[in-house]
């Protein structure tokens, strides 16, 4: 039952984050189908350079077909497919809000993380 309402709380998020078409969807498409990555829309990344902050490495394991599948939907949007990751698992969060000992215990952990 877990699985189901995660699955359905990601589709809903991703469908909700990304409703609108980005520009150059469909050149977007059809490089991702060629194989060819590199056509973006280029806004988003001008954002991307002037927001630059550390990040980590998180990465998500699933069959190829889905990942390729979460890469052209990213593609088409003109997003990486990190970023639509990273919104999903903050959607996902928000939604699935820690509750009693869970939230003591996340608290306590992120102080922690803060302090040192």
């Amino acid at each position: 039952m877990a699985k189901k309402d995660f699955r359905a709380s990601a589709q809903a998020a991703t469908a909700k984050l990304f409703s609108q078409p980005s520009e150059g969807s469909a050149e977007a498409v059809e490089a991702v189908t060629k194989g060819n990555t590199s056509t973006r829309s280029k806004a988003p990344e001008k954002a991307q350079k002037a927001e630059k902050k550390p990040v980590k490495v998180f990465s998500f394991r699933a069959d190829e077909e889905k990942v390729a599948g979460w890469r052209l939907y990213a593609v088409c949007h003109g997003i990486k497919v990190d970023e639509l990751g990273a919104a999903a698992m903050e959607e996902y969060i928000k939604r699935h809000a820690l509750k009693g000992a869970e939230k003591d215990l996340f608290d306590q952990r992120i102080q922690e993380n803060m302090n040192s």
